[in-house]
């Protein structure tokens, strides 16, 4: 099955082998295949459907092999997740069918099957003559090695944008400090969720000029539009399990205004940003000696903020903020990378520093996501006393069906339970690191390719050491595959395989020469899960019915994170130096905001882009002074 944007089309091929007579007309229950159905062959004359039904007559009585190609299509149905039945191809008066079904996309939805009573296989598992039926990406395959019940359905993902600003301010917060003689210094952190937007423009209180600006703890230049207002480049935000993180904008600014009188009033006047922004707050440092006749509950003057671990990681000295930027940064660098050894080891640092919040946390998710599972093998031989059930076994007293004797291909079962589905999120976030693992993958081709032309020279130590490389490639990038898909779990197990042979032939001959590597490494069973002779597959593969004449009426057999210290909050002396690590001057990037004041706080809700908000001061100089526990004295 191919899930296109608009349709599901379906191609399959049912194989029949008439061992015993001859027949001029086949049938098969075909369910869910849509009103277009194509039934092709060269042994085809006509055919009908009849109900669910359909009949096949063949240019004459035949014998043999027997071979029909199918094609149809259904439409894709709309909404963000839906689920469409798998089609059903069972042969009818067959002793046996095995099947495959394999799953492939060539657009925008993503696939997740449902299918009860099928198997994971890799797609090197299917017979040559079922390759090549899906017409997009191959994503999944399974098999089933006879009829069983359970519900079998695809479910379809679809990623419908919300409409909505290209980018919100979730948090705006500003520190400002003044002099009596009217200068100021502001310091303004927007953090920023951004979804599409290229730049950010932020239009400076009026007398107010630009003296630095970071994005994401780095320095850059922005450029001065009409009117005055910064133009700053911004990149996107990165969407996790936990929501898209978000971009830290520090601007710093000074200017000159009027001096304060013995008793102040003014309006604060704040940046503007053409973005919403959902929440703003203020630290005010009056000039020395000044204090607020504002109480908390009067305008926006409030006690304390809220969300305030969603501003600096949750840190309240700058130099540590500024820190922790530059950590988040290459964390960030890392993971678009894919390069998640490193991404996991700036977050530790940040957990060192104390680091904490949304940032922090969502990161930390996507690395949990795609970290290496644990390669165990989902099958294992089934045992004696399982045979039974677990394969179909036939015995005839000509020597004719001997052949089909135990030839189930799931004489393997899974070993360990099935991973738990996937959101949609989860799966859109893997699809996006492994469409970025190019070079991994180029590079487990390449160990792969040595490995073997090492093995071939008899140079067994060369050649393990391209193995174990190749293993634990193939450990990255089966991280990356979704939990249906066991293509590079497959591969690990052959290339354990080779590893175990090459380790072998060195301890049997160590001065060199050509190791017997017994096919690949296949020890004590076979290499694979699926004959390669054993005709099977449904729906984008093929189903193979043995047809007895003699016994029309046969029956299959019945289905049986260490904790750490909250930091001390003292008051921040600097604003964050915004220099890289090792530590390089960069000039107008540093902010002092000095605290010699009292310390007003104003917090404010949805800001409309572009609105420039003024907030109430009104203070008056006092005799006593302030000491440093923010007491007054005489």
């Amino acid at each position: 099955m191919t899930v296109g944007d608009a349709e599901l089309r379906g191609r399959a091929r049912i194989r029949w082998e008439i061992r015993r007579g001859t027949r001029a007309e086949l049938s098969f229950l075909a369910e869910g295949v849509g009103e277009d159905l194509q039934v092709e062959g060269p042994l085809v004359s006509r055919w009908r459907r009849e109900g669910a039904d359909v009949i096949v007559e063949l240019g004459g009585e035949t014998k043999g092999l027997v071979d029909l190609d199918l094609r149809w299509s259904v439409a894709a149905p709309p909404g963000a997740e839906a689920s469409v039945p798998l089609p059903t191809l069972a042969p009818h008066e067959v002793f046996r069918s095995d099947a495959a079904v394999q799953i492939a996309r060539d657009g925008e939805i993503d696939v997740r099957p449902e299918l009860s009573g099928w198997s994971p296989i890799a797609s090197v598992q299917l017979p040559e003559w079922a390759e090549g039926l899906v017409e997009g990406t191959p994503t999944a395959a399974f098999s089933r090695a006879r009829s069983s019940e359970g519900s079998a359905s695809l479910e379809l993902l679809r990623l419908e944008p919300v409409p909505g600003p290209p980018m919100v301010v979730d948090v705006a917060d500003v520190l400002v400090a003044t002099t009596d003689e009217g200068r100021a210094v502001m310091r303004a952190r927007f953090e920023i969720r951004n979804e599409r937007a290229s730049h950010l423009l932020v239009m400076p209180p009026p007398g107010m000029r630009p003296v630095g600006v970071t994005v994401a703890g780095r320095h850059v230049r922005p450029s001065v539009v009409e009117g005055g207002a910064l133009r700053i480049p911004l990149k996107r935000s990165i969407e996790t399990v936990q929501g898209a993180l978000t971009v830290p904008v520090t601007v710093g600014l000074v200017g000159e205004g009027e001096a304060w009188a013995r008793r102040e009033r003014r309006e604060l006047a704040l940046p503007a940003v053409d973005a919403p922004v959902s929440v703003g707050r203020v630290t005010l440092v009056l000039p020395p000696r000044y204090r607020s006749r504002l109480e908390p509950g009067q305008g926006a003057v409030v006690d304390d903020f809220d969300r305030g671990d969603e501003v600096g990681y949750g840190l309240r000295d700058d130099g540590q903020v500024a820190r922790a930027d530059q950590l988040f940064a290459r964390a960030v660098d890392a993971w678009n990378d894919n390069d998640f050894e490193a991404t996991q080891a700036e977050l530790d640092d940040l957990a060192e520093l104390g680091a904490h919040g949304g940032n922090v946390a969502g990161l930390q998710a996507n690395v949990d996501l795609v970290r290496p599972r644990e390669l165990v093998s989902r099958w294992e031989p089934a045992p004696e006393e399982a045979m039974a059930t677990d394969s179909v076994v036939y015995d005839f007293e000509d020597d004719e069906m001997a052949p089909m004797k135990s030839r189930s291909i799931s004489s393997r079962r899974p070993a360990r339970p099935a991973p738990p589905p996937a959101s949609a999120l989860e799966r859109r976030i893997r699809a996006r690191a492994r469409a970025r693992s190019g070079e991994k993958k180029a590079q487990f081709e390449r160990s792969k390719s040595k490995a073997k032309q090492y093995k071939d020279e008899g140079n067994y130590e060369a050649a393990a050491e391209e193995y174990r490389r190749a293993i634990e490639d193939s450990r990255d990038l089966d991280a990356l595959e979704d939990e249906e898909s066991v293509e590079y779990e497959f591969e690990a197990d052959q290339l354990e395989g080779e590893l175990r042979a090459v380790e072998a032939a060195a301890a049997e001959d160590p001065g060199g020469g050509e190791a017997e590597s017994g096919g690949g490494g296949d020890e004590g069973g076979d290499s694979e899960l699926l004959p390669r002779d054993g005709e099977f597959d449904l729906v984008s593969a093929a189903v193979v019915a043995w047809l007895g004449l003699d016994e029309p009426d046969s029956e299959l057999e019945p289905e049986t994170e260490p904790e750490t210290e909250p930091p001390v909050e003292t008051e921040p002396e600097t604003v964050a130096t915004v220099a890289k690590d090792p530590p390089e001057p960069l000039a107008g990037a540093v902010v002092r905001v000095p605290w010699a004041g009292e310390v007003v706080r104003y917090q404010v809700l949805l800001l409309e882009a572009g609105e420039q908000r003024g907030l109430r001061i009104d203070a008056r100089k006092a005799t006593s002074t302030l000491d440093r526990r923010g007491r007054w004295s005489r």
